[in-house]
């Protein structure tokens, strides 16, 4: 009977614990998807800088 009952809460355990690790995992690729939007939004950002700086010295 003991036996039983430590199978059963071993066994949620596992599956509270596998699903905390899921959501970790998803976070992590969260962070890595929103910091290469980021970069690529800075790139375009400092590509119009210097375009703008360019087009000042010309014109200026």
């Amino acid at each position: 009977m003991a036996e039983a009952i430590i199978t059963v809460i071993l066994t949620q355990l596992a599956e509270i614990m596998e699903e905390q690790i899921r959501q970790q995992v998803r976070l992590v690729v969260g962070v890595k998807k929103d910091i290469k939007k980021l970069t690529s939004g800075l790139e375009s950002i400092r590509a119009v800088l210097v375009d703008a700086e360019k087009r000042q010295v010309k014109d200026g």
